[in-house]
């Protein structure tokens, strides 16, 4: 059966040559067109919404003295569950944990990394020569927590390559937040000293990260960055620094020839093209993929990054560094959906000269962007045809003087929507292959392994050593 690796893929060839910085700021011509054609779209699902907003509106002024406002934005946490509940293959992950060791953490962000190693063909090759071979495999794991990057990849090592694992072969280490997400699944508690706590948009954390691990020593680095924003419309703005960080510790970790796997968001401003363009300049092959797992609605790629050239990138190292302590944000005003006006949002300047940017690479830039496009306007559509079916439903929610729970509201169209969630999880699992690992997964890792007692009671057991 021929493995699909993503819902779209976009490859980039390398672009040879020097990578000249520049530290004013500019723009590229068409992102004009496509933030215009985004309003747009938005405009007409605010056409939609927006008769039954005055229709709730209405049913609220009822029982209020004074006239409630019609504001889309009190049903759009509807919308957005109607588009969550549709998502084919949400369910994968629910149903690897019923199918496979208990203890397992199969979450969303388990089933991505598994489906990674196991259809993206660069990310295959170097864990099967590795694992064929018997060759140490040395890995960094960036913005983690609760560490389930390393936990997929060991799980694929294992379901494939048990010998490797049996040898102690794999060496990983990981950072997160100090105050990120909690550590669920025991793997930093049972494995402190290979975690780093660090905040990627510090250039002095970044240097004491390298000096304790080491510069140009890593086979495989991953990078799962992320935070809290302001708006899902201004994402790209907020996220700039948190993705510039990750991509100056992951290249600083790498070695020669090495690999990286790096999430990153929407490119259509100069300053993330800045950072798509250095990688293409930095790696002998750069590309963008979507795993099916990846939820449908968010806006997350992975940037598959093979073919490392340090010497290339040793000099840029300090001034990277140097740039992640001046990016500073140029506020500039939008106005966000449902905002009733403009918005201050952090603007951060590109730091390539134009002069790097070819006709084709802006071509393709374009193409990422109407991917990503299509890929709102399906969500949408689906949102809004299950949103009219059950209107009714969420007309009581929302006109209700109880606290209103979208999230309940989308658990019940998962539960009817069960039937076809199995047969997408069933088709994962045909096409990349996974089963049950055993006890050498709770041995290499660490994690305490659960099982049960008495009426279905589950008690932890410490792995042997």
């Amino acid at each position: 059966m021929q493995r699909h690796a993503c819902n779209y893929l976009f490859d980039f060839e390398p672009i040879v040559g020097r990578i000249a910085f520049l530290e004013t700021e500019h723009s590229f011509e068409w992102y004009d067109e496509a933030s215009k054609t985004m309003e747009e779209m938005r405009s007409r699902t605010d056409a939609t919404l927006m008769p039954m907003a005055e229709e709730i509106a209405a049913r609220r002024a009822k029982d209020a003295s004074s006239a409630a406002p019609a504001d889309t934005a009190s049903i759009e946490p509807f919308l957005a569950s109607c588009i969550r509940a549709h998502d084919p293959w949400a369910g994968v992950a629910l149903r690897l944990r019923q199918t496979l060791d208990r203890g397992l953490p199969a979450t969303n962000a388990f089933a991505k990394m598994y489906e990674i190693c196991s259809a993206v063909e660069e990310v295959k090759a170097v864990l099967s020569r590795h694992g064929t071979t018997l060759t140490p495999l040395k890995a960094a794991f960036l913005a983690e927590l609760p560490a389930l990057f390393p936990i997929a990849v060991i799980y694929y090592l294992g379901n494939f390559f048990p010998a490797f694992l049996q040898h102690n072969l794999f060496d990983y280490c990981g950072t997160s937040l100090p105050d990120g997400l909690t550590d669920q699944f025991s793997l930093v508690g049972e494995n402190g000293s290979k975690w780093h706590f660090m905040d990627h948009t510090s250039s002095s954390d970044t240097r004491k990260l390298i000096a304790e691990l080491g510069g140009g020593k890593f086979d495989f680095v991953t990078g799962d960055i992320g935070k809290e924003v302001v708006n899902l419309w201004t994402k790209e703005r907020e996220m700039f620094r948190e993705e510039l960080g990750q991509m100056v510790a992951a290249l600083a970790l790498l070695k020669d020839g090495g690999l990286a796997v790096l999430k990153m968001f929407t490119v259509r401003e100069y300053s993330t093209a800045c950072l798509l363009r250095l990688a293409i300049g930095l790696f002998d092959k750069v590309r963008i993929i979507k795993p099916f797992t990846s939820r449908i609605y968010n806006e997350e790629t992975y940037w598959i990054l093979s073919g490392f050239k340090k010497p290339l990138f040793d000099p840029m190292l300090e001034p990277l560094l140097a740039l992640m302590d001046t990016a500073t944000a140029v506020l500039s005003s939008v106005t966000l959906p449902g905002s009733g006006g403009r918005t201050p949002i952090p603007f951060y300047r590109g730091f390539l000269s134009p002069a790097n940017f070819d006709q084709d690479f802006i071509e393709r830039m374009r193409r990422i962007f109407f991917a990503d496009l299509t890929r709102r306007m399906r969500c949408a559509e689906v949102g809004m045809a299950e949103f009219e079916q059950q209107y009714d439903l969420i007309l009581s929610m929302a006109t209700s003087k109880e606290k209103i729970d979208p999230y309940a509201f989308q658990v019940e169209i998962m539960k009817r929507l069960s039937r076809l969630m199995d047969e997408h999880a069933e088709k994962w699992r045909e096409m990349f292959p996974i089963s049950q690992l055993g006890s050498i997964f709770y041995r290499v890792t660490g994690i305490p392994r659960p099982s049960v007692t008495g009426r279905g009671r589950r008690e932890t057991r410490r792995p042997s050593p």
